[in-house]
């Protein structure tokens, strides 16, 4: 990257498709922060143009474009800023690691695969805080069952193609749907009855429960619900009323749920997975960091939540790790219209692609980029702050303003 000043790369990629690489932090920010509907533009100012992924998972938050991505989001986003998930995170989680460590304890020092296990767990986890629904990923890992539920099996099977088949199409700019038929339909199809087994089961739990405090709640139960605050009908009525809002569709319910296994699960095994590798790479760390546990009074703490929040090294390690390591390495966009950026033309739909990867490891951002220092996370000067912001984006940035993180 030589001395970190070059904002942008041109290259060709595959069948002589122009592409851009974005090394800019401003320029990502500002092409990932581009709202998707303006007055001004009847398209988005760039587009996802994920076809390759919406042909497996639907239309959720990840694929969708301008309109209808700001009617997802305003729906769905209310949902995830209520204290249902901390509260069910802080339920939920210890019992899985628990029983997680314990199974780890009775191998005896075997060789595990950490991967598998930590897929396990999260897919645990979001499936209970998300869904309402026990996968029991790790009481078939540890009763080493080879069946797993048929939700997660029928999302696995759909993404499941060749590796080289894979490359090309997605290189090409094509979809999976016209070229793994009549595969990719089967498998479709078994993801959707999985999905809408799922919504059911939730459907009725919901029709069932008179208290709003039940264990039993999830985020969907939530979305079953929600419903547009900027949708009004035309009849004059209160805008507050509940007949003047509109929800999602069963089938935006079910392409949302695939949208969020698929989001929330592999992002955050991901996550788990590379922060146990950079404890076992670096033993001074991990040293440090079971010092600060040690010391961790959890009488004085009410909620899980809480405690992890209170330690400053945990949440050091587990930033730096998204930053060395992050699960979305790479972001693609395309430009709907002419652009100018840092004094370059950029012509109407080239391929813009945003290096995460890059980003986390600029020179011209971060201090010793290649390696793993939690300590730069604390104690944090304002000037340090100030060059980080937008150089941090694990999640992109409209995945993490939903979720409450901050870009730097």
């Amino acid at each position: 990257m030589g001395n970190g000043n070059l904002p942008l790369l041109h290259y060709s990629s595959l069948f002589g498709k122009q592409s851009v690489l974005v090394l800019d932090k401003n320029i990502i920010h500002t092409i990932l922060a581009a709202p998707q509907c303006s007055s001004k533009r009847k398209e988005p100012r760039f587009m996802k143009k994920f076809k390759f992924l919406s042909s497996r998972i639907g239309d959720g938050l990840v694929t969708l474009e301008g309109e209808n991505w700001m009617r997802h989001r305003r729906i769905i986003q209310p949902s995830f800023n209520t204290g249902l998930l901390r509260d069910r995170l802080a339920e939920v989680v210890p019992p899985f690691a628990n029983s997680l460590v314990t199974y780890w304890k009775s191998l005896d020092g075997k060789e595990i695969d950490v991967s598998s296990h930590m897929s396990a767990v999260t897919l645990d986890v979001v499936g209970i805080v998300l869904f309402a629904h026990k996968f029991n990923a790790v009481q078939a890992l540890r009763e080493e069952e080879e069946n797993v539920d048929s939700f997660a099996d029928a999302l696995g099977q759909a993404f499941h193609a060749p590796p080289l088949t894979v490359a090309l199409i997605v290189l090409g700019g094509m979809q999976y749907e016209p070229i793994l038929r009549p595969r990719a339909r089967d498998q479709k199809r078994a993801l959707n009855d999985a999905v809408d087994k799922v919504l059911l089961n939730a459907k009725r739990q919901r029709d069932v429960e008179t208290s709003d405090e039940s264990n039993n709640k999830s985020l969907l139960h939530l979305l079953f619900e929600a419903q547009d605050p900027a949708t009004q009908q035309e009849n004059g009525s209160s805008p507050n009323s509940m007949m003047n809002r509109k929800k999602l569709s069963w089938q935006e319910l079910r392409d949302e749920t695939k949208t969020f296994l698929m989001a929330g699960h592999e992002t955050t095994s991901t996550w788990l997975y590379w922060v146990l590798y950079a404890l076992a790479k670096h033993p001074d760390v991990q040293e440090r960091l079971y010092e600060e546990l040690e010391e961790l009074d959890v009488r004085r703490r009410p909620s899980v939540v809480d405690e992890m929040e209170s330690l400053e090294y945990l949440n050091a390690v587990l930033k730096e790790a998204l930053r060395l390591y992050a699960p979305v390495g790479m972001i693609p966009r395309y430009n709907t219209y002419h652009e100018t950026f840092a004094g370059y033309d950029i012509p109407p739909n080239t391929r813009l692609t945003l290096s995460i990867f890059l980003l986390h490891r600029h020179p011209a951002y971060w201090d010793d980029p290649e390696s793993f220092l939690p300590e730069r996370w604390i104690n944090v000067s304002p000037e340090e702050t100030e060059r980080r912001k937008f150089a941090f984006m694990p999640f992109s940035a409209g995945v993490s303003d939903l979720l409450g993180w901050k870009h730097g």
